[in-house]
């Protein structure tokens, strides 16, 4: 297994959470994407190059508009690799959120971060994944 984390946020929100990791030292490349289908087709590429991402970071909130919604991504990669970690930390109404994803994979690793501060939740997550 490799030391990358492919994560699907928003820009603003994955500036912020992948400070806090490099702030941990936590030596992961973290390559990211801003969109699930932009997700989808970075996590296909590495995986065709044999090289999958053991951990995906992903939110439920994108944009409207974009041709692919987090569901279906999700669905797609546990399909074609059922061993990556799949991390979802949510921060908007947090247990309809974790509901909902575990509705959809239940082994998606939800938890709340409900203020900046439960960052490191997000950092002790992935490294425990690792």
């Amino acid at each position: 297994m490799s030391d990358k984390v492919l994560m699907v946020m928003p820009p603003p929100v994955a500036r912020a959470m992948i400070e806090k990791i490099r702030c941990a030292d936590a030596g992961l490349e973290i390559i990211t994407a801003s969109c699930p289908e932009k997700g989808l087709v970075t996590w296909e590429k590495f995986l065709a190059e044999g090289d999958p991402f053991p951990i995906v970071i992903t939110a439920r909130y994108f944009d409207e508009g974009f041709p692919l919604d987090p569901w279906e991504m999700i669905r797609a990669i546990r399909a074609a690799c059922p061993k990556t970690k799949i991390i979802a930390p949510t921060m908007v109404n947090p247990e309809v959120e974790m509901r909902a994803f575990q509705r959809v994979d239940p082994l998606v690793i939800t938890f709340a971060m409900t203020s900046r501060d439960h960052y490191h939740l997000l950092v002790e997550t992935v490294m425990a994944s690792n």
